[in-house]
């Protein structure tokens, strides 16, 4: 899966998701592709009329519709002082940050998952005891010891108890 980072902003085409500050926000497909053309162009400007012809391909459009979009893109990435995404006067829309991108499916793990986990339990192993059988051994002792401890006072509290009350033998 790839992903593009737009400054703290990072952008999932895939799943048309922008992921900032923790917070993850679903895109409109518009949106989206809106921002993987700015992304593509940059640093180049990139013209209204390229917009229309690129994400509306035959499709009538109204000014205020590519404008409603690259609002909406906006808002969803928190961008209301325009920082991000730059509006060039009779050019077009350019983004101000370098997009760096990631194809997470290139990263090859050099170790199998499973290997790992089997490395990590022979580690827990000692002496042929597993970390079950440790467990069950602490358990065992912490109960013993507090029902121990349970009885000795009860049997402190059984002592003060006979002393302190007065024995007449005659």
């Amino acid at each position: 899966m790839d992903k593009i980072f737009i400054g703290e902003v990072s952008f999932c085409q895939k799943i048309r998701t922008i992921e900032q500050d923790g917070r993850e926000i679903k895109l409109r497909n518009k949106e989206s592709e809106m921002l993987k053309l700015l992304c593509e162009n940059y640093p180049e400007p990139v013209s209204r009329r390229k917009i229309e012809q690129s994400i509306w391909a035959g499709s009538y459009v109204t000014e205020n519709t590519l404008t409603q979009t690259i609002s909406n893109l906006r808002n969803a990435i928190d961008d209301k002082k325009h920082e991000l995404i730059l509006t060039i006067p009779k050019k077009g829309y350019c983004l101000a940050v370098e997009p760096k991108m990631i194809n997470f499916d290139s990263i090859k793990i050099s170790e199998k998952p499973t290997s790992i986990v089997k490395k990590s339990t022979e580690k827990l192993n000692a002496k042929g005891f597993s970390f079950f059988t440790w467990l069950i051994g602490i358990g065992i002792f912490l109960f013993v010891f507090y029902f121990t401890y349970l009885f000795f006072l009860i049997e402190i509290r059984l002592i003060f108890f006979l002393c302190n009350r007065k024995i007449y033998l005659f």
